[in-house]
């Protein structure tokens, strides 16, 4: 890993150099039969379960910076999107978009560092797998 993916940040400069609020509050999402990211993400969980491959889908963690900024019409499409996914296909999600959001383990608003510090994260993604092995 790079340098700079192993520093830790708490200053807002630095959380924000790759993604801007700006961007953040900018998001959209586009909820419909329509969309084919949507169509192509239900397909590809559908191939999977036809042949007896097990999904489990986990939504990352992000910072309180991000997470604040995500407008609220964006956030319950997604929220709406997740959950349709989930009921569809009988599919387990793992949530932890908010469960770092207090520790100082971010390298940026989207990333927590590879960081000896912040191996919170990396155990609790083993302890995912592990519980979903059989």
């Amino acid at each position: 890993f790079a340098e700079y993916q192993r520093l830790i940040h708490t200053d807002s400069a630095n959380l924000e150099r790759f993604t801007t609020v700006e961007e953040i509050q900018n998001i959209e999402i586009s909820y419909s039969e329509n969309n084919s990211k949507i169509k192509n993400f239900k397909e590809i969980i559908r191939k999977f379960q036809q042949q007896d491959v097990s999904v489990i889908i986990f939504l990352p963690p992000l910072h309180l910076t991000y997470l604040s900024n995500i407008q609220p019409d964006v956030n319950q499409k997604f929220e709406k999107i997740i959950f349709d996914v989930e009921s569809e296909f009988n599919v387990k999600i793992y949530d932890f978009r908010d469960r770092y959001v207090d520790l100082p383990i971010w390298m940026d608003v989207t990333h927590i560092a590879y960081n000896l510090d912040s191996m919170i994260y990396s155990q609790d993604i083993a302890d995912m797998i592990s519980s979903e092995l059989p």
